[in-house]
């Protein structure tokens, strides 16, 4: 039998089928149920050999297959769903006047029934084979068809696989337009009868071979390379009965004896059963129409303000002049304005010699001014809202917000989504995990809201994309951090559907898994109980979030967030720290993207490369002024223009921001990387005070990091680090806080060796023992968490806030001695 069979089981079915068909016509006259008469007896004699002779023994299908192949797709979607178009279409034809469904009576009725036979299958052949390769071509098309594909089996019963959007085009073309031409039911039937039996032969677990035929025939041979797992290899053999059309445009592949392919599909996200794989296509036409929508909206928003600052990059110096005459024009009536003669400044060197360069203590007398009534103080606008951050000298830092503030943040928004938009259109697919601050922290003297401005920003968004959030806004007003983070770590578990994630720093993400593998069995009481009001409103994904608490490994952003496209953050200065521990926790799938230099005072830079976060000053909105990190440690103030910097050279940056802040100094230090156009990229590289000076070593932060980067990509997991600088007694003490088993003593060997590498000045100044060598000491568990809520306490962001990671000891009020192991 296993010699005879794969040669002979074709034709006999065919015969039998025939044989069936003419039987119950005889008997009933009724071509339809004469058809569904030989179509079954073919079925049942494949079905019956593939039980007894199976080509691949994992190709078997199981029970709940074939009630999916034989009660859904083969009664409802191949049998009811046509009949119900057949006469639908029949009667609605009638209905219009059309006698017996024949809207053109053109169908060559004189020639012998063979000769209909072939003019009906090569004709039906041709559309068939066209849209078949249509779908397999055409991303837009792909999901009709898919459904087709998603098994990784193939057997007799799955050719019936087809959603009913597909059928719908098959019985458009192969039925409906040959039916109104006149198409008798009886050709009809002849051609489904072979068409049904050719399937059942091409999807077979059977090895039938027509040799010669293949050339002629669609046979199973030929049709499971069309059906490999491999989506390029399977852009062959599209014929459903014929394989002229393949022959014909070149996508015909026959190779005898050569193993067949691995079939299916292998995406992660292949639906299962009828409900997922019918819900398929409506889903992506549904995300794609999202993505059409929301490609205008970007376009009309924000592809002109993109253009704009794209334009001004060519020539930064004319820009930037202009840009300042306007913010002084505008304000020349203010107080500052006046006593700064604005009304006369004519050149940028005027302006520079007028307005001296100045910190936010000597701006602070014009906002206590403005509190006291004098709203103009600063800005032509009145403020409406304030946002607070830490200051130097203990008291908090107000920064008053306009209007014209306001505009300028949300139009630096919708550039930098614009941005994330050309990185993946699909970010924004599913919700979005962010986390902001508190909008409202409080009232300032009974008339202004102060708080955060991610919170501000939050609260003016679209209703359409606060819809996508996550966040809930009871969560920014909780004043307990280790509360905040439980329940982020709660949401991050309830919201797998999560496509984007924003929050500016790293050490926000690293905590949340950390609470996430830490605090299972809270957060598991937390979710089944189910009642607490913030975790309430996601009671459909409780399930999801409980089965992923139970696994037994630590969870990543990759088993949480599976669909995740792009993560927002900063990357660069402080931060880079922590960055290979985040890449840690992504899949490759998910890109990273670069938020930017952004501060409480003004919104630094904007993305004009999403492919390699390339990122150029707001010079449309602020006027930059530049000096050179070397220049200004040796007390030079003399600035740069934008058009002035230099690729890798490092400077400090002077600001005149839209609104409130004149020749304003940051203490923040950026780096150039590279230009656009003609105009700088810049990163930000450290704050000023992240370098530290007792004997004329002059240590920076960036050379502590990166000496803790070599150690975190050796697995030797750090959580938090400080340094301090001792002027009093002329050393440095580093703490730090590891989940590692580490040797002290080594690591004070190696630290103090890295050092003497890096800074030749520290070498030297320990060697001359005028310096004493940096001493280490281990932190107590949890002790970072404990510095970070004194230091929000003292009135730093949540959102924004870094650590400092070198300091003077006389700058810091927290006890890290008394924390020490002992």
């Amino acid at each position: 039998m296993n010699r005879i069979l794969p040669y002979t089981l074709y034709p006999l079915t065919l015969i039998a089928a025939a044989l069936a068909y003419l039987l119950t016509f005889q008997l009933t006259h009724l071509h339809l149920l004469a058809l569904y008469s030989g179509v079954s007896l073919s079925a049942i004699i494949i079905f019956t050999a593939e039980k007894f002779f199976p080509l691949h023994h994992e190709w078997i299908p199981t029970k709940e297959d074939l009630i999916t192949d034989v009660f859904f797709y083969s009664v409802i979607v191949q049998v009811a769903f046509p009949f119900a178009l057949y006469f639908a279409g029949i009667n609605i034809l009638n209905f219009l006047g059309f006698k017996e469904g024949i809207i053109l009576d053109l169908w060559p009725h004189h020639f012998s029934k063979i000769t209909q036979f072939f003019i009906l299958a090569i004709s039906g052949e041709f559309f068939q084979y066209w849209w078949h390769r249509l779908c397999h071509t055409y991303k837009f098309l792909w999901p009709i068809h898919a459904p087709h594909h998603f098994q990784k089996k193939l057997y007799s019963w799955n050719t019936s696989r087809f959603h009913f959007f597909d059928k719908f085009v098959e019985f458009f073309f192969t039925i409906f337009i040959f039916l109104s031409l006149g198409l008798s039911v009886e050709i009809l039937s002849y051609y489904y009868l072979f068409y049904a039996i050719t399937g059942y032969v091409q999807h077979s677990n059977l090895d039938i071979k027509l040799g010669w035929m293949d050339y002629i025939i669609a046979s199973g041979e030929t049709h499971r390379f069309h059906h490999d797992s491999n989506l390029s290899a399977s852009k062959c053999n599209y014929a459903n009965n014929f394989v002229l059309f393949d022959l014909l445009f070149k996508t015909f592949k026959r190779i005898p004896g050569e193993k067949n392919p691995i079939v299916g599909m292998n995406s992660k996200n292949t639906p299962i059963g009828v409900i997922e794989e019918t819900q398929y296509p409506i889903s992506h036409f549904k995300d794609e129409f999202f993505q059409l929508i929301l490609k205008n909206i970007m376009e009309s928003v924000a592809g002109e303000k993109v253009k704009e600052l794209q334009r001004a990059t060519s020539d930064p110096k004319t820009f930037q002049n202009a840009r300042l005459f306007e913010i002084l024009q505008k304000n020349q009536e203010t107080i500052f304005g006046i006593e700064h003669d604005f009304k006369n400044i004519k050149t940028v060197e005027h302006f520079k010699k007028n307005v001296p360069i100045r910190d936010y203590e000597e701006h602070r007398h014009y906002i206590e001014m403005i509190f006291k009534g004098e709203t103009k103080a600063l800005s032509a606008l009145s403020p409406h809202y304030f946002t607070k951050t830490s200051g130097t000298t203990g008291k908090p830092k107000y920064i008053p917000i306009n209007m014209e503030i306001q505009k300028a943040y949300i139009a630096s928004q919708q550039i930098l989504s614009h941005s994330l938009f050309k990185k993946d259109s699909k970010y924004l697919s599913g919700e979005i995990f962010s986390v902001v601050g508190n909008e409202c922290e409080e009232i300032l003297y009974d008339k202004w809201p102060c708080g955060s401005m991610s919170g501000k920003l939050y609260s003016l968004a679209h209703k359409s994309i606060k819809a996508k959030h996550v966040f809930q806004k009871d969560i920014a007003t909780l004043n307990d951090s280790e509360k905040m983070y439980f329940y982020l770590a709660a949401l991050a578990l309830l919201s797998p559907n999560t496509t984007f994630y924003v929050s500016p720093n790293p050490s926000t993400l690293l905590k949340i898994f950390e609470v996430i593998n830490s605090k299972r069995p809270e957060l598991l009481k937390l979710i089944q109980d189910g009642n607490d009001p913030i975790v309430k409103k996601h009671s459909r994904k409780f399930d999801h979030a409980i089965e992923l608490l139970n696994l037994q490994k630590d969870l990543k952003v990759t088993d949480v967030w599976p669909n995740l496209h792009i993560l927002a953050l900063w990357m660069q200065g402080s931060c880079s720290y922590l960055i290979p521990r985040v890449k840690n926790l992504i899949g490759p799938k998910t890109q990273l993207a670069e938020l930017g230099f952004l501060c409480s005072e003004f919104y630094g830079t904007l993305p004009v490369d999403s492919d390699t976060n390339k990122q150029v000053p707001t010079l449309l909105d602020n006027y930059f002024e530049f000096i050179e990190k070397n220049d200004y440690e040796s007390g030079n103030r003399e600035t740069l223009g934008l058009n002035e910097l230099k690729l890798g050279y490092e400077y400090y940056i002077v600001v005149t921001t839209i609104g409130c802040f004149y020749r304003y100094f940051i203490n923040d230090i950026i780096k150039v990387t590279g230009f656009y156009n003609q105009t700088p990229t810049i990163v930000f590289s450290q704050k000023g005070k992240g370098i530290t000076n007792i004997t004329g070593e002059k240590i920076s932060e960036k050379q502590l990091v990166s000496f803790f980067e070599e150690l975190n990509s050796q697995e030797q997991r750090i959580k938090f680090f400080i340094c301090l600088a001792d002027q009093v007694n002329q050393s440095y003490t580093l703490y730090l806080e590891s989940d590692s088993n580490l040797s002290i003593e080594k690591l004070e060997k190696d630290l103090d060796q890295h050092l003497k590498n890096v800074n030749i000045e520290y070498a030297s100044k320990v060697s001359t023992q005028r310096l004493q060598p940096i001493k280490i000491h281990l932190l107590e568990p949890g002790t970072s968490e404990l510095y970070r809520t004194h230091c929000i306490k003292k009135g730093q962001s949540e959102v924004q806030f870094k650590f400092l990671y070198l300091q003077y000891l006389s700058n810091v009020d927290f006890p890290f001695k008394s924390h020490s192991k002992k």
